[in-house]
């Protein structure tokens, strides 16, 4: 069975192949264009729930060793490639995202999955949504490592970018 990021793939890849031929028959040339036409038209169709989808699927995706983290990411390369005038083989994802200064798509979804979080924080007691979310994060502290906020939270320790223990359950910080 498919994932929903996978079936996202094949329609951002139909999204893209769309656009290759109206790039060349433009004349639009221009790298920065290029990739700005990718952000606007594909990069949407690759990202479409991905704040709540997300933080399931980056670790997975984010640590691989070696080739592309998932199927969006690989398309999101493939694009580079073809809008530098490259072959994508053999190119290596990283120094190509490092060379273009660009962001993997994964980090992209786990900054839109931060952005879910500050939003969900900001919502009055009494909307439905923020109410989910506590019994989420509650679910969590229960010991749950099949939530969202386990994922989401997981996901920004393997980034770095919470400290590594502090928020399971049982750690100092979180009883």
């Amino acid at each position: 069975m498919a994932s929903s990021a996978d079936i996202l793939a094949e329609k951002g890849r139909n999204a893209m192949q769309a656009l290759l031929p109206r790039l060349r028959r433009h004349l639009i040339s221009q790298f920065d264009m290029r990739c700005r036409l990718f952000d606007i038209l594909v990069e949407p169709v690759l990202s479409y729930g991905a704040q709540i989808w997300g933080p399931v699927m980056l670790s997975k995706w984010l640590f691989k060793r070696g080739g592309t983290a998932c199927l969006a990411d690989s398309l999101h390369h493939q694009f580079l490639c073809n809008a530098a005038g490259m072959a994508p083989n053999g190119k290596d994802r990283d120094m190509v995202l490092r060379e273009f200064h660009r962001m993997s798509l994964p980090y992209r979804w786990a900054l839109l999955a931060a952005s879910w979080w500050e939003k969900l924080k900001a919502l009055p007691a009494t909307r439905l949504v923020r109410q989910a979310w506590l019994a989420d994060i509650d679910l969590m502290l229960r010991g749950c490592q099949d939530c969202w906020t386990f994922h989401f939270l997981s996901a920004l320790q393997r980034l770095e970018v919470i400290d590594s223990e502090a928020w399971r359950p049982g750690s100092a910080a979180v009883t």
